[in-house]
């Protein structure tokens, strides 16, 4: 049986989620099936590298073009009135990586999205 791009994703998948399932299925790979994971594994986190370097490019631009921002970002959480989270979640609004950029900035763990924005 040879590995398809789709198994390998799948295993890689539950590998950075950390499930369980993934340390079994690699390490009941042939040494064959292995070398052609690690093949994917590697494709798939140049993948997500790409889009990293791309969202975060995309992040400056538009926080750098809101005079606002810094203002916001610098004021203590229970200061900020309900304005200002309309001001910082409207600098995003429909932006290549909107959900990437909002869930980072109320600190929402994104990790399945941003595997998601890679799936083959």
């Amino acid at each position: 049986m040879s590995l398809t791009k789709q198994k390998a994703w799948v295993i890689f998948r539950a590998d950075k989620l950390g499930h369980e399932e993934a340390e079994q299925a690699l390490g009941n790979m042939s040494k064959d099936a292995f070398d052609a994971y690690e093949c994917y594994a590697e494709d798939f986190e140049l993948e997500i590298a790409k889009i990293g370097v791309e969202a975060q490019n995309e992040a400056a631009t538009l926080t750098a073009a809101n005079s606002h921002y810094e203002y916001l970002t610098v004021m203590k959480p229970w200061q900020l009135r309900a304005i200002d989270y309309v001001t910082l979640v409207n600098i995003f609004k429909g932006s290549k990586f909107e959900q990437l950029h909002l869930s980072a900035m109320f600190r929402v763990n994104n990790a399945e999205l941003l595997l998601e924005l890679v799936k083959p």
